[in-house]
């Protein structure tokens, strides 16, 4: 995009520290904030028009160019109040569409919900892994006779030690390669095969080696989730989308615990120390469903144009807006 010149129709922004202004300085020059706002501060049309012409044509989106017209000249209002009421260039279906958006903030498309069920999956899945162990760890230390004070620390702390020493090494790769919706399904078939491994192992060092793989997963998973909600979510309900993380949790935790309790005098395969089979092996379930999920919400639009892959995200971008206006402001 070019750089930003002066908006003369924006609201004007108070700046605190025009006394110290230098009188070398241009009086109408925008201000830093108005720049962080939105650096289609001061554009004519005429320019917003040429700069979406030479985006869609760079990014192979020439089909679209109409809308993209509007979304460009939307988004140099945007922070305006009713500011789209003065684009001839909208449709009178269009302008009620962006007003329901401001109005109706939560009314929002199928599509971005079931995503937001995704994410909260995978938080119930972190927070199952991080209770589910406090019931069981009673029955494994008797069963396998650990006694040591280290090597009880070592194996209830295992997943921990993973991300540290791994896991935060491997988040980066992973999103890279795959993606926000790949990376979830990769922590998800990790939660899910050692959810079962755990519950199977027949020793103590295989226990600790399922747990110490479960970091890979609880690692990838919670740097991963918020961000994939984060770049989803339209600005209006970013924030609390992407804070539903700490709620759902919070509830996994919970839940954790709740089946810590349920198992505790189960002892159907393996005698009375056998309960923290029952405890462990439930952690599996949630990401099964986490990973089923996957194959039906769109990857992240801002990660699949750091791809170049503006094709795609034209048509995830779509598919989490209510209408192709939305949209197209929001990939511009």
């Amino acid at each position: 995009m070019p750089l930003p010149k002066v908006d003369n129709e924006a609201v004007p922004v108070n700046e605190n520290n025009d006394a110290g202004r230098s009188a070398s300085q241009p009086a109408h020059r925008a201000s830093v904030a108005a720049l962080l706002r939105n650096p289609l501060t001061g554009m004519s049309d005429a320019e917003v028009i040429a700069d979406v012409d030479a985006f869609v044509d760079s990014r192979g989106l020439q089909d679209s160019r109409e809308i993209f017209r509007k979304g460009g000249m939307l988004a140099r209002v945007q922070q305006q109040a009713n500011g789209y009421d003065r684009l001839d260039i909208l449709s009178s279906e269009e302008r009620e569409w962006i007003r329901h958006e401001e109005t109706h903030r939560w009314s929002q498309p199928f599509m971005l919900y079931f995503l937001v069920v995704l994410c909260a999956g995978s938080a119930i899945v972190q927070g199952m892994d991080q209770t589910a162990v406090n019931g069981a760890q009673t029955f494994y230390f008797e069963e396998f006779g650990i006694t040591g004070v280290w090597q009880q620390g070592l194996l209830n702390g295992a997943p921990y030690l993973c991300s540290v020493l791994i896991g935060c090494w491997t988040n980066a790769p992973l999103n890279k390669l795959f993606g926000r919706r790949g990376t979830s399904f990769v922590s998800g078939i990790v939660s899910f095969i050692t959810g079962i491994w755990m519950a199977a192992a027949d020793s103590w060092y295989n226990l600790l080696i399922a747990r110490f793989a479960l970091g890979l997963a609880v690692r990838a998973r919670s740097s991963t989730t918020p961000v994939y909600a984060a770049e989803c979510a339209p600005k209006n309900i970013r924030g609390a989308l992407t804070m539903m993380w700490q709620m759902w949790t919070a509830f996994g935790i919970m839940l954790g615990f709740v089946v810590s309790v349920a198992f505790q005098n189960t002892a159907i395969i393996g005698g009375p120390t056998s309960p923290w089979r029952w405890m462990l092996g439930p952690t599996s379930i949630p990401p099964m469903f986490v990973c089923l999920q996957v194959f039906f919400c769109p990857d992240s639009p801002r990660w699949l144009m750091e791809k170049g892959k503006f094709d795609r995200a034209w048509k995830a971008a779509k598919r989490l807006r209510n209408h192709d206006i939305q949209a197209a402001r929001d990939i511009y």
